[in-house]
């Protein structure tokens, strides 16, 4: 669906994903959890993305190619009792400015400190490439399998703390 035709969900945890980056594996963990336990999931990127047809409580909104048109829906919709989870640090920021609870692709559940970290490390490798010090400015993209197992322990573990399993 088009973001203007997205209804107004009922009450009840959610998970936002800024779904573009995320591994299909991530994907999976997050829908295996959503048809488990009933919560909803909103996947959100400028392209379709498959294998939550079949899934109760799973919408996928799709947002213009215009940068940051996906971000900024999230940002316009999700709350406390949500999380959100994203590999993009910025947003990441702007999302935990809002009060919401974020997490990455790699099993890192985010407080200010260690935000701030990530953030000042990205600044870094963003200048260095841009001065030809470093071959690139981004990290792997690639997820193993050790970090998609840490990534569903903090998910499920942040999922038992809202008394959600």
């Amino acid at each position: 669906m088009r973001p203007e035709e997205f209804q107004e969900l009922p009450e009840g945890f959610k998970v936002w994903a800024d779904a573009d980056s995320l591994s299909p594996s991530v994907r999976k963990v997050i829908l295996r959890a959503t048809r488990k336990y009933g919560f909803q999931t909103i996947f959100v990127a400028n392209r379709e993305i498959s294998g939550g047809e079949n899934t109760q409580g799973f919408f996928m909104v799709v947002c213009p190619p215009s940068e940051g048109a996906a971000d900024d829906f999230i940002a316009s919709k999700c709350d406390a009792n949500s999380l959100v989870v994203t590999r993009d640090l910025p947003f990441a920021k702007r999302v935990m400015d809002l009060g919401v609870p974020v997490m990455n692709d790699r099993g890192t559940l985010f407080d200010e400190k260690k935000l701030a970290r990530m953030l000042e490390e990205r600044d870094l490798h963003l200048q260095m490439a841009a001065l030809g010090l470093s071959k690139s400015a981004r990290a792997s993209s690639g997820l193993n399998g050790d970090m998609v197992h840490k990534f569903t322990d903090t998910f499920y573990g942040f999922l038992r703390q809202k008394g959600l399993v």
